[in-house]
């Protein structure tokens, strides 16, 4: 033989020993013609290791002892037609055999009176391919239940596949959606097309979602339904991403129904017992009954604690549902705490409230929702300091933020609930012991604020007293001042404005609870 070819032999056989593929020759055991059995001319390391077995155990063995569920698999057989059609095999395998148990690729070729074998392990791809069949499964049955509506989307979010339930939702005959070239932009009213949806993609483009948020979807009879929105990327083919959308009409009705319920119905009652009771105090005022005088008082007091109630759970419902109104002026800061000071001092004759320093600020602010922030805080002070005889409230400015504290000298918070009183409808032990109220008070301080970027934060310790911290950015606001701006904000029921809100972050430490908003 020539050199050249043992040189090639020998090169080819290097190459077959290091390939990370297993691969192996198989030669005929025949009986009256008949192939029977397979026998190991030749085995790579690499098929050796896959089967976990040694080289040796393979060469001059028997294929059906060596791998005894080839047979039944099916693989046995195509190897004989292999042999005996000439023509190649390229099959997927699962092998359950003492020392191993998954999926291999089996390519097969005709060699003289056997065949050579080429062997790679896709245990790991069948793995993934069920994982995502599974998957796909309960996409499927998800998408076909109907109870959300799915739209799948492409390219400039034009919209290629939907279920029943999304053209249900919007009065659309499927083919219509795609007649019509309807992308996610054209669901959406034309307001919020522009720079907020650009804004909104790029997030989901980002972080592969976005937390759902609530929208308005057009029908085809040009109505806007109330909708829950979830939008994710889904790098498919042919497909970009996939919205999700419940329909909460009937929960925006509900909202609405009761917020005109807490401002009328119960709101007007009220108002007209206080307005009888203010004109008999003005009669009786006169003739020195003193006893009716003070039950008139009492119930004027209990009438202003029910107005307080309503009213906190009307701003709770329009937090809810982003439709909190604020009306931006230009205020001077130092006159409107005074104010609030001077109307709190006057709730209470146990306590001198105490006003130091000044902030020498003009705010572009809401001014009924700023004095609401300071009033909530420091109404809490004089609730729990019952046995206390003053609080104090101070101003600090800083180059850019203002700092009003709030300090009283009464029970203090039990460490154990001062993660929680920023929460919604929260009351600790002692507060449902010495004072009335549902708990919100904190909750819409703290949204307020989260409005203008500011936060709030308190020091306690319990037997001591609290220290409540308001921060007010005054950087932005001391522009508007002097260019003289003022604003409305009206805070409509869009996703931008929600998104300015973010997710409480609470600091703890040492008697200290810091809840930082904006």
């Amino acid at each position: 033989m020539p050199r050249s070819s043992l040189n090639s032999e020998t090169l080819f056989r290097q190459a077959l020993d290091l390939s990370l593929d297993g691969f192996g020759i198989l030669r005929c055991h025949r009986k009256n013609k008949e192939i029977i059995d397979f026998y190991w001319e030749y085995a790579n390391p690499a098929i050796a290791k896959l089967f976990k077995k040694e080289r040796s155990s393979l060469l001059g063995k028997s294929l059906l002892k060596t791998l005894p569920g080839c047979k039944n698999s099916g693989m046995f057989d195509s190897f004989v037609r292999v042999v005996e059609t000439g023509d190649p095999c390229d099959q997927e395998v699962s092998y359950k055999i003492e020392n191993f148990s998954g999926w291999c690729q089996n390519m097969a070729i005709k060699l003289g009176d056997g065949l050579g074998v080429f062997v790679r392990d896709i245990t790991e791809r069948k793995i993934w391919e069920e994982q995502l069949r599974l998957s796909e499964s309960r996409f499927r049955v998800l998408s076909e239940s109907n109870m959300l509506a799915l739209a799948f989307w492409g390219e400039n979010t034009q919209i290629l596949e939907v279920n029943k339930a999304f053209v249900d939702l919007l009065g659309y005959k499927r083919a219509e959606v795609f007649l019509r070239g309807i992308s996610l932009r054209d669901l959406i009213p034309e307001d919020r097309r522009g720079e907020e949806f650009t804004i909104l993609l790029k997030e989901v483009e980002e972080k592969g979602s976005c937390a759902p948020f609530e929208e308005e979807f057009i029908h085809k009879d040009g109505h806007h339904i109330s909708v829950l929105v979830g939008i994710a990327r889904l790098k498919a083919i042919n497909y970009e991403g996939v919205v999700f959308a419940v329909d909460i009409s009937e929960k925006k009705e509900f909202e609405k129904q009761r917020e005109i319920f807490l401002g009328h119905e119960l709101k007007n009652p009220l108002a007209c017992i206080k307005g009888f009771s203010d004109l008999l105090l003005k009669d009786l005022d006169q003739k020195e009954d003193k006893k009716a005088i003070y039950y008139l008082n009492k119930i004027n007091d209990k009438v202003e604690t029910l107005t307080k109630l309503i009213n906190d759970l009307t701003d709770f419902t329009r937090i809810k549902s982003d439709k909190l109104e604020y009306k931006d002026e230009i205020i001077n800061v130092d006159d409107l705490i005074k104010t609030v000071v001077s109307d709190s001092q006057a709730t209470t004759t146990e306590h001198q409230i105490i006003l130091k320093g000044e902030t020498q600020v003009s705010l572009l602010i809401d001014k009924t929702r700023f004095a609401q922030v300071l009033s909530n805080v420091i109404s809490n002070a004089i609730k729990y300091s019952p046995a206390a005889t003053k609080i104090i409230v101070q101003c600090f400015v800083g180059s850019k933020e203002i700092i009003i504290s709030v300090q009283d000298f009464g029970l203090g918070i039990p460490k154990e609930e001062q993660k929680n009183i920023f929460e919604p409808f929260y009351r600790s032990k002692i507060s449902k012991e010495i004072a009335s109220g549902i708990g919100l008070g904190l909750y819409i301080t703290r949204r307020i604020l989260a409005h203008y970027k500011g936060s709030i934060h308190f020091q306690s310790e319990q037997g001591k007293g609290t220290t409540f911290f308001i921060h007010l950015p005054i950087r932005s606001n001391n522009r508007a001042r002097k260019s003289g701006q003022k604003s409305a904000d009206q805070n409509k029921n869009n996703r931008s404005q929600r998104r300015d809100y973010q997710t409480p972050e609470i600091k703890s430490g040492n008697s200290r609870q810091s809840q930082q908003v904006g």
